[in-house]
């Protein structure tokens, strides 16, 4: 090729390049989600070292470990207790935080979700219904299944940890389900979707506590909640119940209908004292601890836009 070896290659790579810019973009559009997921995942592997450095000085790679599980023995509960937020990495939008949809992670519902968020305080229980403990929002859920309960639709899987490896189960409502995989997100995107949600659960336990402490006042309150404690144990004996005899079943029927009228009916008066002195009870929405949790929380929102709900 001799002389023309240097304006040939030239040529042939600029004329690649301008092909490649004009249609790799319709192309990835056109990809299944799953495997842009997996593309964008790989190119975020592949490119990690140039800016290794920057992330460890700024924190930005998401541990599995985020999360110390403690176990009590004597309940042999399990409380996760969340990094601080002062812990958490500078929430900024960085150069690979593609939108989540084109790296194949977008909102659907639990019976067709692979992963999800806990987006609140949320129980935790074994699949035979016996209560573990609690988890705070934030934490990462590898979704098995959907499964119908009387207490309503609650998911299957395990959370994305070393330390809780068996499967759990919670209520689907408390979880913010998508597809794809965590990987196929950025380490910064993963980061804002913990910190996001974990500040969303901060927020509603702060909002709980200051209207609990508010209607603390109300005469109806305390026998309400032990009214309710009473219903919800007789309908518990009731459902293990293995008597046939009509009259003890129509009974049982008549007792819980009678608490369940003693419930609403206590309830009611409940929310007319509070309505009633509305004017002296504190506004939670306004409480300054609520809002800036809430002030927290929007600074996490622009890498993670397209996955809130």
């Amino acid at each position: 090729m001799g002389k023309f070896f240097w304006p040939i290659y030239i040529a042939v790579a600029s004329v690649s390049c301008a092909l490649v810019w004009r249609f790799a973009p319709a192309l990835g559009e056109r990809l299944p989600p799953e495997v842009r997921g997996r593309i964008c995942a790989a190119v975020d592997s592949a490119t990690a070292w140039f800016s290794r450095s920057d992330e460890t000085a700024e924190g930005n790679a998401v541990a599995e470990d985020d999360f110390i599980y403690l176990e009590a023995s004597d309940t042999n509960a399990v409380a996760l207790l969340p990094r601080a937020p002062g812990e958490a990495p500078a929430p900024t939008v960085r150069d690979n935080d593609a939108s989540p949809k084109r790296r194949g992670v977008f909102p659907v519902d639990a019976t067709h979700a692979n992963w999800g968020v806990v987006n609140r305080i949320t129980h935790v229980e074994e699949l035979n219904g016996k209560p573990i403990g609690t988890v705070p929002g934030g934490s990462f859920f590898k979704v098995k299944k959907a499964v119908p309960t009387p207490d309503g639709l609650k998911v299957t899987g395990t959370f994305v940890s070393k330390k809780l490896t068996r499967p759990v189960r919670i209520l689907a409502e408390n979880l913010s389900c998508f597809s794809g995989q965590p990987s196929f997100l950025s380490t910064n995107q993963q980061t804002c979707l913990r910190m996001y949600y974990q500040l969303t659960g901060e927020a509603e336990a702060r909002k709980e506590k200051v209207q609990n402490s508010a209607a603390g006042n109300s005469p109806y309150l305390r026998d309400a909640a032990a009214a309710l404690r009473q219903l919800r144990a007789r309908e518990k004996a009731a459902m293990t119940m293995k008597t046939t005899d009509v009259d003890t079943l129509r009974k049982v029927t008549y007792e819980i209908s009678q608490l369940r009228d003693k419930v609403n009916d206590l309830n009611q008066k409940h929310k007319d004292w509070k309505a009633e002195h509305a004017a002296e009870l504190p506004n939670p929405e306004k409480d300054p601890a609520y809002l800036e949790i809430l002030r927290q929380r929007q600074s996490y929102v622009d890498p993670i836009r397209d996955l809130l709900f």
